[in-house]
């Protein structure tokens, strides 16, 4: 008996010990992980040129995207009615949309004496407007009623019209329109139920 209780004494005085030591063991972890999430990294280094996570606007959305047109090109006929030739005019109302004053321009007609017009005197221009890249352009009926008709001179007028309109970047084709209805033609040489893309083979250089 008197050996069982010093066994017995010693086991837990060993097991004291060894529970000691892992006690002071897990205390002595926990301060050494303490230690180094104390420790900062060291700042980033930031390099010339990045925006650092910062968005920022592209540089084309500072500014404006179309320069503002100070003239514009327009196309009337020459003296022998066998070709278009381009006529330069300053843009003298500012608050007009462009197209609008060139195709009131074309309508005036030329400034050059030795050019002749394309659109009877007579015809208003009632709207515009710009469909996915297509201009439909209204013009009131005196377009084909006041017409003097033949081939070269349909083809002319409309070629005046669909030339200047090219100019303009967002416009690629061209519809013509009487009252805001499709025509099948002014003068009966052209069809115009369909947009139209310019021909500067007309043009004489």
């Amino acid at each position: 008996m008197l050996f069982a209780k010093i066994f017995d004494k010693k086991r837990n005085k060993i097991f004291r010990i060894v529970l000691c030591f892992f006690l002071v063991l897990i205390i002595f972890q926990g301060a050494l992980l303490s230690g180094c999430s104390r420790i900062s990294s060291p700042p980033p280094v930031k390099v010339p040129g990045e925006n650092c996570g910062e968005e920022t606007l592209p540089e084309s959305m500072n500014e404006k995207e179309t320069k503002e047109l100070t003239s514009v090109a327009l196309y009337f006929s020459d003296e022998d009615t066998a070709y278009l030739v381009k006529e330069e005019r300053e843009i003298s109302d500012t608050e007009k949309d462009p197209k609008v004053f060139a195709l009131e321009a074309l309508i005036e007609g030329p400034t050059n004496s030795v050019l002749e017009r394309t659109i009877p005197t007579d015809v208003k221009l009632l709207d515009i407007s710009v469909v996915d890249g297509i201009a439909l352009v209204n013009f009131s009926e005196e377009l084909q009623s006041s017409h003097w008709g033949g081939s070269t001179g349909e083809i002319l007028t409309v070629y005046s019209i669909v030339n200047t309109l090219s100019q303009f970047p967002q416009i690629e084709q061209i519809k013509i329109l009487i009252n805001g209805e499709e025509v099948e033609t002014l003068a009966g040489h052209m069809e115009l139920n369909k947009p139209l893309e310019p021909d500067f083979g007309l043009v004489k250089q």
